[in-house]
């Protein structure tokens, strides 16, 4: 039988995960394991480039103040956006910033870089029947 758990706001330690960036933070609500999921917020500084990279694990984004763009596509406030399992892809904040919600349905997930990803899966690829 499980736990009810909480965490309120006021209890999440955040910190700076991005190295030389002090602009962005981010705050584990929950930390995730094989049998948990993880929920995590991030505070994004105007302007703010989201390299393209992928996760080992599918994942949830909600934006709770400002707008994320995905392309051509922009996900304001109170939208969200569900990144399946080894799917490439990066944004840029809006003008005003960005503070939002990342869900996975456990924790643990790995972070690829677009060269660690475009590696990866090149190396799964068979070539074609000739």
């Amino acid at each position: 039988m499980g736990t009810i758990q909480f965490r309120p706001r006021s209890d999440v330690e955040f910190c700076h995960p991005v190295p030389d960036v002090d602009e962005v933070e981010q705050g584990v609500f929950f930390e995730g394991s094989d049998t948990e999921p993880q929920l995590f917020e991030v505070i994004m500084p105007p302007n703010y480039v989201s390299k393209p990279h992928s996760h080992s694990l599918d994942e949830i984004i909600t934006v709770l103040e400002g707008e994320l763009r995905f392309g051509a596509r922009t996900l304001a406030a109170g939208g969200s956006v569900a990144v399946p399992a080894e799917t490439l892809y990066g944004f840029r904040v809006g003008p005003q910033g960005a503070r939002f919600l990342n869900f996975r349905g456990r924790g643990g997930a790995d972070y690829k870089t677009k060269e660690e990803f475009v590696t990866s899966t090149g190396a799964r690829k068979r070539p074609a029947a000739g």
